[in-house]
């Protein structure tokens, strides 16, 4: 006999060019949009051996290129097309650093009940196959942040090719504990325009 199973998840690296999509099939579902430093992602990237069909990933100027294309994407489902309480943003750094304050605000942003086991990944016994099988039995922890620091001077052709703005955050955290910046009140300021044309949308109705 079939079951029925309450939650499904999916953390495909690709779901972020299909979101619009994703939003026209299951509109009640949640999207969480955890970003990082870019330079750490991309190193993270060229240092992890994928296979060949990921010929971006062995080539810093084309991890860069691809990572730029994501940010664009990012801001253009963030700033008009999305509803707004469709992604919930937060970042890597702020998680590893205050993980029950992230965790308490990612469960309520998804409607679930908090569990003290998800403050303990780690002890959660299950088979994983996908490039972060060593990291998921550890406890959290904070050596990642800023690692790109110590291959510096043999990233610039990543740091050249990224753009800037993409450095700390592509879109503004749904956590109030992030930091800011300049884009990120960019896309502030367009969220805002939005909200304001959903409200005179609705006086016209």
């Amino acid at each position: 006999e079939g079951f029925i199973t309450l939650y499904v998840t999916n953390k495909m690296p690709w779901n972020f060019l299909h979101l619009g999509l994703i939003y026209l099939l299951f509109p009640q579902c949640k999207v969480i949009h955890i970003q990082r430093h870019a330079y750490d992602v991309c190193l993270s990237v060229f240092m992890q051996h994928f296979s060949a069909s990921l010929t971006f990933s062995f080539d810093l100027v084309s991890i860069a290129h691809y990572y730029n294309a994501y940010a664009e994407m990012m801001i253009y489902w963030n700033s008009t097309i999305l509803p707004l309480n469709y992604i919930y943003h937060f970042t890597y750094e702020t998680l590893v650093e205050n993980i029950e304050k992230v965790t308490y605000e990612l469960l309520d942003f998804l409607n679930l009940p908090f569990h003290s086991a998800c403050l303990l990944p780690h002890l959660y016994k299950r088979s994983v196959h996908t490039a972060s099988l060593h990291q998921v039995v550890k406890p959290i922890y904070k050596t990642s942040i800023s690692k790109w620091q110590h291959y510096q001077h043999h990233l610039t052709p990543l740091i050249d090719t990224i753009n800037k703005q993409y450095i700390q955050q592509v879109c503004p955290s749904s956590s109030s504990s992030s930091s800011s910046s300049s884009l990120v009140s960019h896309i502030k300021v367009q969220q805002q325009g939005q909200q304001v044309q959903q409200g005179q949308q609705v006086q016209q109705q």
